[in-house]
């Protein structure tokens, strides 16, 4: 029987925030692409922190921007530092490197601003 509403396959998109974020991203299976990215914004009080989260993903490979913000916000630290990395678009890749992030992050005394989950950009990344 034909259906207006498209069915959550719940295999691919499990409940919980990232699978969320890929089922916006993606709702569709059969048009997944082979990556996404996890970007990533983090505050810290201290600089010395926001460099040794630097130097975690330089040694990684991946391309960090830090910044410092003479008026920081009451909640987040005045060193910044901004992420992306390219994730294939499956459950358990996504929350691996997830909470591997968010892991990191407090590790250093970070304070997640944001995430998101955004299409791949081959081009632009390589």
């Amino acid at each position: 029987m034909f259906s207006l509403f498209r069915c959550r396959d719940a295999k691919i998109y499990p409940d919980g925030e990232m699978d969320e974020a890929l089922y916006k991203l993606c709702s569709n299976p059969a048009k997944l692409p082979d990556k996404v990215s996890l970007w990533y914004d983090a505050y810290f009080d201290m600089e010395a922190d926001a460099d040794a989260m630097a130097r975690y993903l330089y040694g990684r490979r991946i391309e960090t921007n830090r910044d410092f913000d003479d008026e920081p916000d009451e909640v987040y630290g005045a060193w910044n530092v901004d992420w992306e990395f390219a994730v294939p678009p499956r459950h358990l890749d996504l929350k691996m490197a997830h909470e591997g992030m968010l892991l990191r992050v407090g590790k250093y005394r970070g304070k997640l601003g944001s995430w998101l989950l955004m299409q791949w950009d081959e081009d632009e990344n390589d």
